[in-house]
C-alpha cells in the first residue's frame, strides 16, 4: 500500500457549526486580474460550539464580522484559515451568519484570467474559475469539503458588455452603474441545489452563445471565446447534447433535474470539469466539421462523463474524496455503455479492454486500494485506478448482478441519495439489498485492497483420452509481503502527483478514438491445440488477459468471474522462463529427485563409486553448460543429461529412481498465452475455467493479496518479448550469480586439487565437505538447483 508524504490519513472534518448557504457578492476587475469579494456564510449550529474555520488563501483586506450572534466574536487569520471564535458556547440549532470582505489577485488556481495586453492585443477577455477539488478557498470563504454541502446566491458584477454566467439560474440583471472610470452591471444567479464547493462555478467575460432546443425543462446553451468562431465550433462539437441529455434519463430511467445545462469552452481549462449547471472545458476539444468526422466519438465520451456527473457525483455526493470512485467510476462506465448502445458490443469490450490496460499499466509504478484515505492532496486520487480502475469493479457488479438488477440499482440509488452525501458502505448495503446477494468480500478484495489477480495459468492435452486440463495459479504475494516491498511507493507516486499533469477532466483514457480500437472478442480461440505428443504440457504467466465475453466462453479462457486473492504465504512468484536448465524448469526439477537420489548414495560409497560415476557427471556439464541457447533445447538435453547420470548413479548405488524422456513434459514460453490479442473480460477475472473437455480450477481460498508492487506486472508480454521481461523479474541477477559460482568453484576446484594431490588424503577429504557446504550456501542465493553445485564439488 502506498502512503502520504504526512504520514497520516485524511478524513472528514468536525463540523459542529456548519455552513449551509453561502450569499457572494463579487466584482470583477479583469484588467488587473482582481476580485472584490463580500460573502455571507450563513451556518447552522449542529452541537453546541463556539468555533468556525473558513477556508480563505491568500485574502487581502480581510475584515469580518458576526451579524445576529447572541454574543460577541473576534477571529484570527494565518493567511489560509480564518477562524471565528464567539465568546460563550452557541445553543444547538441556532443559526449565524458571519461576513467575509476581501480583495483577491491572480488566484494562481482557482480562476482563469484573459485579457487583452500589448503582446495580445486582440485577445478576449474573460474569466473562469475550476475548483476541483480544494480551490475555491483560493477566492471564496468556505469550508472547503466534499461533506459540507450549500445553496448559493452569486451577484456578479462586471463590465456591462460582459456575458456572466454562475452555477443556478439567473434571476435579475440590475442598471449600469460607473465604477472606477466604467460602466458596470451586476446580475443575479440562485442556486436552489446543496452543492458542495468544488462544484461552484462563474464565467465572466466575452463569449459568443448558441441556444439548442431545450429537454423537458432544462435550458441548453453553449458558449465559448469569441476568437473560437462560436457559431461553427459550438455546434460541431456540442451539437449532441441534446441527444445524449435524452439517452442518459433513458438508461437510468429518471428525468433530468437541472434547470439549465450550460457549456462554456475557454482557453487552458485543463480538461472538462462538471460544475454543477455550468460544465467548462478547454478549448482544445473544440472540432470544426472536417475535424468531427475523426473526433466525434472521443467528444461525445466526454460530453457523456460530464452529464452523467449530473447524477453521480453532483446530486449523489461523495463525503469525502476517498471514495471518487463512486462518481468517476460511474462516469467513465457510462461513457463505456453510451459506445455500447451506439457502436456495438465490440466497441464496448475495445473500450473495456483499454481501460484494463491503462489501470494494469499505471500498477506497474504504484497500486493503492480504489478507497483509501492516504494521500497527500485529494487531487492525488484523480488517477486510473479511479476512471478504468473504478469503472471496471462496477462492470464486474454489473456482470454479477444481471442487467435487469444493475439498472434497476442504479435507478433507486440515484432516487435515494439524490441531495445526500454518501460512501461506499452507502453503496454496498444498497447493492446487497437490491441484488440479495452478500458482496462484503467483493468489496473487501476489489476496492478495499489494491492490486489485482495475477494468473499463471497451465495447460495438459492428452490426444488418447481428448482431455485437456486447465491449472490456474494465483501468483500475487500476500499482503505482508506486499506491504513490506511498499517503501518506494509514495515516492513514485508523489512524484507522479507533482510533476505529471492532472488526467484530462478528469476522465482518463477518453482521449483515444474508440474507433480506432479492434474487437478482439475471438482472442482466446484456438487454445485447445495439442502438439503430436500424446501429452502436451504448456504454461503462461498472465495477470489477467483481457478477453471478451465471447472468448470468456470459448475453449482457452483461464479466469474466474470473482477469482479470490490469495492470503497464503507459499503463493508462487515464478513461472517457466527460456533459461530452463538453470532457472529450474519442469523437467530439471522432475529430474532433480533421481539426480539427488543418485548423489546421496554415491555420498555413501567407496571410492569406486565416486570414479564410476565421473563419466555421468562429466556429460551432465556439457549437458548444463550448454542448456541456455533455447528453451526447447535446454528441455530436451537437461532430460537427457540427467537421466543418463541418473542411470549411470543406479548402477553403482542401486538406486531406483528417474523419469523417462518420452514423458518429459514440453513447456511454452511465458508470453505464450498472452500472444493473442487482448480481448476484454466481464471481470479482471471474469469467467469460470472452460476448458475441451474437462477443466479443473486451483485458487487459494482467502482472499486479498497485494502483487508486489516492487516487481513489474507480468501482464501484457508478447510472443516477441524476450523471458527477461516476464515473471520472474530477478532472472538476470540469478543468470550473473550462477556465471559466478561456475567461475568460482572452477578455480577452487583447481587450486584444492592441486593442493590435496601434493598433501594428506585428509586434506581431500575436507576439501570435499568445502564444497559440499558450499552447495548449500550458493543454491540458496540463486535460482539454480542444489545439484548443480553439487555435481561442481563433487567433481573438484
Amino acid at each position: 500500500m502506498w502512503r502520504s508524504t504526512r504520514g497520516k490519513a485524511d478524513y472528514e472534518p468536525s463540523l459542529p457549526i456548519i455552513p449551509k448557504h453561502i450569499d457572494l457578492e463579487a466584482t470583477f476587475i479583469l484588467s488587473e486580474q482582481r476580485v472584490i469579494g463580500k460573502c455571507t456564510v450563513r451556518a447552522r449550529v449542529r452541537r453546541s460550539d463556539r468555533v468556525l474555520d473558513l477556508h480563505a488563501v491568500d485574502f487581502l483586506t480581510l475584515q469580518v464580522r458576526c451579524d445576529d450572534a447572541p454574543c460577541a466574536c473576534r477571529w484570527s487569520y494565518d493567511g489560509e484559515v480564518i477562524a471565528v471564535v464567539w465568546e460563550e458556547d452557541l445553543p444547538e440549532g441556532s443559526e449565524v451568519h458571519v461576513v467575509v470582505e476581501y480583495e483577491v489577485v491572480a488566484p494562481p488556481k482557482a480562476l482563469q484570467f484573459s485579457h487583452a495586453d500589448p503582446q495580445h492585443p486582440r485577445r478576449s477577455r474573460w474569466v473562469v474559475s475550476d475548483h476541483e477539488t480544494e480551490r475555491a478557498r483560493c477566492w471564496i470563504p468556505c469550508v472547503d469539503n466534499p461533506l459540507v454541502r450549500t445553496t448559493a446566491m452569486f451577484h456578479v458584477s462586471a463590465f456591462e458588455e460582459y456575458t456572466v454566467l454562475a452555477s443556478g439560474v439567473l434571476t435579475g440583471q440590475d442598471e449600469p452603474y460607473d465604477f472606477r472610470g466604467f460602466r458596470y452591471r451586476t446580475h443575479h444567479w440562485k442556486l436552489d441545489i446543496a452543492t458542495p464547493s468544488y462544484l461552484l462555478c462563474v464565467a465572466v467575460g466575452e463569449f459568443g452563445k448558441v441556444e439548442l432546443e431545450p429537454v423537458g425543462d432544462t435550458q441548453i446553451a453553449l458558449y465559448t471565446t469569441l476568437d473560437n468562431s462560436p457559431h461553427e465550433t459550438l455546434l460541431s462539437t456540442f451539437g449532441d447534447t441534446r441527444e445524449c441529455m435524452q439517452w442518459l434519463t433513458k438508461k437510468l430511467s429518471v428525468s433530468f433535474p437541472l434547470p439549465k445545462y450550460y457549456q462554456v469552452a475557454a482557453y487552458g481549462l485543463n480538461g472538462a470539469m462538471e460544475n454543477m449547471t455550468l460544465v467548462t472545458w478547454d478549448d482544445s476539444w473544440l472540432m470544426t466539421q472536417e475535424t468531427r468526422r475523426e473526433l466525434w466519438q472521443i467528444t461525445n465520451r466526454i460530453l457523456l462523463h460530464e452529464m452523467a456527473h449530473t447524477f453521480f457525483g453532483n446530486l449523489v455526493v461523495v463525503r469525502h474524496f476517498a471514495h471518487a470512485w463512486l462518481k468517476e467510476g460511474w462516469a467513465h462506465y457510462m461513457e463505456c455503455v453510451y459506445l455500447e448502445d451506439h457502436c456495438g458490443k465490440a466497441s464496448f469490450e475495445a473500450e473495456l479492454c483499454s481501460s484494463a490496460h491503462n489501470y494494469m499499466d499505471e500498477c506497474k509504478r504504484y497500486m493503492r486500494p480504489i478507497v483509501t484515505r492516504e494521500f497527500e492532496h485529494s487531487f492525488q486520487m484523480f488517477d486510473k485506478h479511479l476512471y478504468p480502475g473504478g469503472a471496471w469493479r462496477i462492470h464486474m457488479l454489473r456482470r454479477r448482478m444481471g442487467d435487469d438488477v444493475f439498472w434497476a440499482m442504479a435507478n433507486k440509488w440515484i432516487e435515494r441519495y439524490s441531495n445526500k452525501a454518501v460512501e461506499t458502505a452507502h453503496f454496498r448495503l444498497h447493492c446487497e439489498e437490491l441484488s440479495k446477494d452478500p458482496l462484503a468480500q467483493f468489496f473487501d478484495q476489489w476496492i478495499f485492497r489494491s492490486g489485482y489477480p495475477r494468473l499463471e495459468c497451465s495447460y495438459e492435452y492428452d490426444l488418447r483420452e481428448e482431455m485437456l486440463t486447465l491449472e490456474v495459479r494465483q501468483t500475487q504475494v500476500r499482503p505482508a509481503a506486499a506491504a513490506a516491498a511498499a517503501a518506494p511507493l509514495s515516492d513514485a507516486f508523489a512524484s507522479t502527483a507533482r510533476g505529471a499533469a492532472p488526467p484530462t477532466e478528469r476522465a482518463v483514457g477518453s482521449s483515444s478514438a474508440a474507433a480506432a480500437f479492434t474487437s478482439s472478442s475471438a482472442a482466446a480461440a484456438g487454445a485447445c491445440s495439442a502438439a503430436s505428443n500424446p501429452r502436451v504440457n504448456g504454461s503462461s504467466s498472465a495477470a489477467a488477459l483481457c478477453g471478451s465475453s465471447a472468448a470468456a466462453s470459448s475453449s482457452a479462457a483461464c479466469s474466474s468471474s470473482e477469482a479470490p486473492l490469495p492470503a497464503s504465504s507459499e503463493a508462487p512468484l515464478s513461472s517457466p522462463s527460456s533459461d530452463a536448465g538453470l532457472s529450474s524448469s519442469d523437467a530439471a526439477l522432475s529430474s532433480s529427485d533421481a539426480a539427488l537420489s543418485s548423489s546421496d548414495a554415491a555420498l555413501s560409497s567407496s571410492d569406486a563409486a565416486l570414479s564410476s560415476s565421473d563419466a555421468a557427471l562429466s556429460s551432465s556439464d556439457a549437458a548444463l553448460s550448454s542448456s541456455s541457447s533455447s528453451s526447447d533445447a535446454a528441455l530436451s538435453s537437461s532430460d537427457a543429461a540427467l537421466s543418463s547420470s541418473s542411470d549411470a548413479a543406479l548402477s553403482s548405488s542401486s538406486s531406483d529412481a528417474g523419469l523417462s524422456p518420452s514423458e518429459a513434459p514440453l513447456s511454452s514460453s511465458p508470453c505464450e498465452a498472452a500472444s493473442a490479442a487482448p480481448s476484454p473480460p466481464d471481470s479482471f477475472a471474469s469467467s469460470p475455467s472452460a476448458s475441451c473437455g474437462t477443466a479443473r480450477e486451483r485458487s487459494s481460498p482467502e482472499a486479498g493479496a497485494d502483487p508486489s508492487p516492487s516487481e513489474p506486472s507480468p501482464l501484457l508480454c508478447s510472443a516477441a518479448a524476450p523471458s527477461s521481461a516476464c515473471w520472474p523479474p530477478s532472472s538476470s541477477c540469478s543468470c550473473f550469480f550462477s556465471s559466478f559460482s561456475f567461475f568460482f568453484f572452477s578455480f577452487f576446484s583447481f587450486f584444492l586439487r592441486f593442493f590435496s594431490s601434493s598433501s594428506s588424503s585428509s586434506a581431500s577429504f575436507l576439501s570435499f565437505f568445502f564444497f559440499f557446504f558450499l552447495s548449500f550456501f550458493f543454491s540458496f542465493f540463486s535460482s539454480s538447483p542444489f545439484f548443480f553445485f553439487f555435481f561442481l564439488s563433487f567433481f573438484s
